[in-house]
This record gives structure tokens, C-alpha cells and sequence, in this order.
């Protein structure tokens, strides 16, 4: 049954540290409460705001949720009708009154409703399965967002969810700054007088880093969310400034706390088999849980590969006891494990030295029936300020057909770098996704490699996705650094990067398919087009996700990710396989009417 608490909060002993005090801030919103609700139900990026927050919440119904800075409910409403329960959190007492307004109209009874600063609102550890907040938490100061993430990683249960939409950019650092202030200054300046009269305001703010607002880039979130202890931690752009970040609790873990402390397994298991195999899990994923990046020391001598333990995991049926064939997904179970490789120093492809580069690869691979390969090989590249992980739902799928799925961790813009990332060091990328190939096929000609039986070193393809698209179309089609070894080529939402040396498509380039969301604003559709129409050499495919973003059609499991998944192993079979009817099987897979399209030669996305 709904209710409404009420706190008493004695305003001499708020945190002030500067901001308006609760009661300030109280009355402010108290004042916009119809204006408010009225803008976030009406405006057309709120509404891909709701949508991503619901895709990534992924509510199951008897999910015990909790609601963040609810306002007058725009999430809540939206919510309750998934899951078994929410309850909602507002600093204004009016808001909340709204939204008791709306859920009762609604006939919602499983929505409670608190009146509480966030700053001081607490919940039971293990409360909640899913925390969401929409466009709150960047009235806190950075420190006030880093101390509601820890609490909210504590008030998850194993398994939970925490998803946060709001404005996420920094100060222009990134291609998706610069990007967001110049669509704001165009917006602004094209109202007149008035609209120049709001850029000097909010320049004038944003220089002194002063007022209400204090909006933080998803670098600062993703690493919040992995301080707090939370695994699988991702960033998807939504529209303009709005962008969300969710991290999971893990399963077997209890995270001690943003203190770096080890988790601990917390179930009691009596089976000695069981035992050892959760301390295989603790060893493999006590880094990945505490939210540490994994370094490696680089050592001077010859080059270096260092093999991690191995995690099964079971993504299909159990297989007949002969071999599987390659190509269909679910035909393997799968098993991962990280391999980590020094490169030695060299030249980068614009003339500069760079030193030793430590390139901490993740291997998704088939777990073989009879006997053993050799296996295809697929190369990843994750985009800027992503890791592996974030695309496992895809990766895994690859090897569950047969793939042995390589991601390259690169050095300078993986997703544990925060403010230390250097998104220039992409021109570097390419070799070392072509260092990472020499030095798996030599793995793989080994006694003890890290791989079920050989890998084909003539069945090679490669993938990435956003700066990791433009690390593989270069690998692909760029003068600086075309590897010929590689059979084909899937560019995930990727454009040309300009600094890359050489010249695009001089001849000889292998076949390549182009995905891209006809929504994205971080990778905007010309840019995918640019490259495809520029690619005259070969084989050439373009899939129009319609309506989809720069994220979603790649990480987690959703219908666009699923038929991602179908397009791109039925491209590597044609391509990297040689099977003849996998062309007819990717035309189908990729013409869905009113959710994708698959055009090929140039021909124009209709």
C-alpha cells in the first residue's frame, strides 16, 4: 500500500559546504513542480532518458527497487507497473505530493514515497535490487556523488542493479564534449539577445565552476560505480548531454566497501569441488569486484604473455560428444580467460617513440567437443573509456559459434583510466591489435597455449566498436597499418579517425560491414557512411539500426544486440569462413522491417 514519509530535518545541521541548504533547495523545487513534470513528460530527449533507463534496469517483477531524486515520478510511474516494488525519494515535500497524485490516479499501491535529502538518506545493506535516479544527483558535489554511490553499492543485493541517468560531460577533453558545448552554444545563440545572455551566464558558471549544477563526465561516474564496488560498470550516451551509466553487484560477492578491501564469498558451500571452484572465482574476479584496474608489471627482456586462470561458462545446451560446427551461435560452450602481452618499444605510425605497452587481452573461446580446431579468430577493439566486459553479451555469442574471440585492453583508453585516459593515442591502436594477433598465432603453435586446439591462422577477422571501430577500420583500410592477415572486417558504429596517418581505401581491402544507429549522437550516421561509400575495393555492407543509439545495439542483451549478434557471425562465416549460404542468412537477419536495414555496393540506406 502507498505511503509518504516525512523527515524532520533540524537546517542547522545540514551540510552546507557552500550549496543551498535543504530547505533552499526544498522550496525551489516545491516552486516547479508542474513546470517540471510537464517538461520531462513532453521533451523528446526525457523520453530516450526513460528508454535507456529501462533497458538497462532490465526490472524483473519481484525486483524491490528504489528511486532516487523521483521528483513528481516520471521514472517511478513508469516503474512500478515492472517490478514488485518502489520506493521513491524527492527533497521536496510538493514533488512527492504529486507524485502520491499520480500513482494513486495510476492505481500503482506498490509505490512508497519519502521526503529526504539525499545526502542523509540511508537504507538497510542488501535492501534494494534495483537503484535507479534520473536527473538528480548533479546538484551534489562530486564528493556527495561519490559517497551516494558507495552507500547505494552497499544497499544492493548480490546481483543488483544500479542505473544513473543525468548530464554526464566534462569541460571539453573528449569528442563528445566538444561536441555537446558546441550543440549548446548553436542552440543558444540561434534565440538572440536573450540566448547570448544565458551562454555568458552559463560560461561565467562554468569557468568558476559555480551554481546549482554540477554536472560530472561519465569517466568520473564509471569510476565512481567501480569504487563502490560494483562489476560491469558501462557508459551509453542518450541524447545532447544525458548519458547512463549501471553497474552490477556481483553474485558470489560481498564487496567490503570502497576501501579496496578483497570480497569475500558469503554463502555457505559444503561440496569440496564447490569450494574450489569459488576460490578459482574469488582469484579470477577479485580485481574486476574491488574495482581495481589489473596491472601488469612490464618486464625488460623478451616479449612477455601472461596467462590468467580460466572461467567456464556455460552459453549453450550440452553438445554432442562429436565436434560442433563452426559458425552457428550456441553450438559450444564457452570458457574465458585473459591473457596479457608486452609490447616491446617502437615507432608509432606518426613518427613518435613510444615505450613498452602492456596490452591485457580477454579471451572468450569455444570449449571443444572430439577433436580440437583449428578455430577462427576474431580480433576486438572497445571504444574510448571501455573495456571488454562491457560488450560480453556479444563476445561471448561469437565464441559460443566457434570464434576464438580476442578484446585488447589498450593502454591509454581502456575504462580504468579516468582522467588519465588519452583518447590521441587511437593512431597507436591498430598495431597493437596487429601485435596481439602475431603473438596469439604463436601462442596458439604451442604446447599449453591458452586456446581449446589451434588457431587457424588463415580464418582471421576483427571488430571494434566506436574508437574501436576507428582502430579497425584502419586496420583494415588505412596505409598506416593494413594487416593483410585479417579476412574481414565489422566497423560498430566508426568513422575515420583524422590523425591517423596514411590514406583510407587504397586497394586490397578486405570485406567489411558497417553497423550504425540511425540515433547516435556520439558516432552520428554520416560517419559510417563516409567510410562505406569511401570503400570501393570490396565486398561492402551497411546495417541501419533505426531509432538505435551508440551503445545499446552492443552491450547487454536486448532485441537490437541480438540482432547485431545474428548480422555480424552470419558477415564472419560469408568472410572469414568461407560459407557460401551465410550471405542469404545475413540479408534475412538484417532486413527487419521498421528495425533495421542491410544494403550492400553502395546502395544507400533507404
Amino acid at each position: 500500500m502507498q505511503r509518504t514519509v516525512h523527515r524532520t530535518v533540524n537546517s542547522s545541521q545540514l551540510e552546507t559546504t557552500g550549496l543551498e541548504s535543504m530547505v533552499t533547495v526544498s522550496q525551489r523545487w516545491d516552486k516547479r513542480v508542474g513546470q517540471w513534470h510537464d517538461h520531462v513528460t513532453s521533451a523528446a530527449a526525457f523520453a530516450k532518458v526513460l528508454d535507456g533507463i529501462l533497458v538497462s534496469s532490465q526490472p524483473k517483477p519481484s525486483d524491490v527497487c528504489v528511486d532516487l531524486g523521483a521528483g513528481s515520478g516520471f521514472v517511478t510511474t513508469a516503474l512500478a507497473p515492472l517490478v514488485a516494488s518502489v520506493h521513491a525519494v524527492d527533497i521536496s515535500p510538493a514533488m512527492t505530493e504529486a507524485l502520491a497524485e499520480r500513482t494513486a490516479d495510476a492505481g500503482l499501491v506498490n509505490v512508497s514515497i519519502e521526503v529526504a535529502d539525499l545526502k542523509d538518506f540511508r537504507l538497510p545493506p542488501g535492501h534494494a535490487d534495483l537503484i535507479v535516479s534520473s536527473y538528480a544527483l548533479h546538484h551534489l558535489t562530486d564528493a556527495g556523488k561519490r559517497a551516494l554511490t558507495a552507500c547505494a553499492g552497499q544497499w544492493l543485493r548480490p546481483g543488483g542493479r544500479l542505473v544513473i541517468a543525468d548530464m554526464m560531460f566534462g569541460r571539453g577533453g573528449s569528442r563528445r564534449d566538444r561536441a555537446i558545448l558546441r550543440q549548446k552554444v548553436a542552440s543558444l545563440a540561434a534565440k538572440g539577445i536573450g540566448g547570448w545572455w544565458r551562454i555568458a551566464k552559463n560560461l561565467t558558471r562554468y569557468g568558476l565552476r559555480v551554481g546549482p549544477e554540477h554536472p560530472a563526465t561519465p569517466e568520473f561516474w564509471q569510476q565512481a560505480l567501480r569504487d563502490a564496488g560494483l562489476a560491469e560498470v558501462c557508459f551509453e550516451p542518450v541524447a545532447a548531454e544525458a548519458g547512463i551509466v549501471r553497474g552490477v553487484r556481483h553474485l558470489c560477492l560481498d564487496q567490503a566497501g570502497a576501501g579496496g578491501k578483497h570480497p569475500v564469498v558469503t554463502s555457505a558451500v559444503r561440496d569440496p569441488r564447490l569450494i574450489v571452484a569459488a576460490v578459482l572465482v574469488v582469484l579470477a574476479l577479485v580485481s574486476g569486484c574491488a574495482g581495481q584496474a589489473e596491472r601488469q608489471a612490464a618486464r625488460p627482456s623478451r616479449p612477455a604473455a601472461s596467462i590468467g586462470p580460466e572461467t567456464r561458462t556455460p552459453a549453450a545446451p550440452a553438445a554432442p560428444a562429436a565436434a560442433a560446427a563452426v559458425g552457428a551461435e550456441g553450438s559450444y560452450r564457452t570458457g574465458e580467460r585473459q591473457v596479457t602481452f608486452t609490447e616491446p618499444a617502437r615507432t608509432g605510425p606518426a613518427g613518435q617513440h613510444l615505450g613498452q605497452r602492456t596490452l591485457v587481452t580477454q579471451i572468450w573461446y569455444p570449449r571443444a567437443h572430439g577433436p580440437p580446431g583449428p578455430f577462427p579468430l576474431l580480433l576486438f577493439a572497445p571504444g574510448f573509456l571501455q573495456c571488454p566486459g562491457a560488450y560480453s553479451h556479444l563476445l561471448q555469442a561469437w565464441a559460443s559459434a566457434g570464434y576464438v574471440v580476442a578484446a585488447v585492453n589498450f593502454p591509454r583508453t581502456n575504462c580504468h583510466l579516468g582522467a588519465e585516459v588519452y583518447e590521441a593515442d587511437l593512431v597507436n591502436q591498430p598495431r597493437d591489435m596487429s601485435y596481439v594477433l602475431t603473438r596469439l598465432l604463436a601462442l596458439s603453435a604451442r604446447p599449453g597455449d591458452p586456446f581449446p586446439g589451434p588457431l587457424d591462422p588463415h580464418e582471421v577477422g576483427a571488430a571494434g566498436q566506436s574508437d574501436g571501430g576507428d582502430t579497425v577500420a584502419a586496420l583494415a583500410a588505412n596505409t598506416c597499418c593494413a594487416d593483410r592477415r585479417v579476412k574481414a572486417v565489422a566497423v560498430l558504429s566508426g568513422a575515420e579517425w583524422p590523425p591517423m596517418p596514411g590514406r583510407y581505401f587504397p586497394g586490397g581491402v578486405p570485406p567489411m560491414l558497417f553497423t550504425q544507429g540511425s540515433a547516435d549522437t556520439i558516432n552520428p550516421p554520416w560517419m559510417s557512411l563516409q567510410l562505406y561509400r569511401a570503400d570501393y575495393a570490396g565486398a561492402r555492407y551497411y546495417l541501419d539500426l533505426l531509432g538505435a543509439s551508440h551503445l545499446i545495439p552492443y552491450e547487454g542483451t536486448n532485441p537490437v544486440e541480438r540482432l547485431v549478434v545474428r548480422v555480424t557471425l552470419a558477415f564472419f562465416d560469408r568472410y572469414v569462413l568461407g560459407h557460401a549460404d551465410a550471405l542469404e542468412t545475413m540479408t534475412r537477419a538484417g532486413s527487419v522491417t521498421g528495425t533495421a536495414a542491410l544494403v550492400s555496393g553502395g546502395q544507400p540506406p533507404p
